[in-house]
């Protein structure tokens, strides 16, 4: 077998071994800020979704003490 043809056999295997999620995310690249704008902004909305509630647990907890 020519080293040519062996390089190019490792080469493919290595490359089809690599994650599934790294393919992903190399071909996201050029996305890079439309996907982490709206990732963030979702993140900050749940977080705002989740304080009112804990507010209001820490006013009852004052009042009953």
């Amino acid at each position: 077998m020519t080293t040519e043809l062996k390089s190019y056999r490792l080469l493919r295997r290595r490359r089809h071994s690599t994650h599934p999620l790294e393919h992903l995310f190399d071909y996201g690249y050029q996305y890079n800020q439309q996907i982490w704008l709206p990732t963030g902004a979702s993140i900050l909305s749940k977080v705002f979704d989740l304080v009112p509630p804990a507010l209001i647990g820490i006013a009852v907890d004052v009042v009953v003490k």
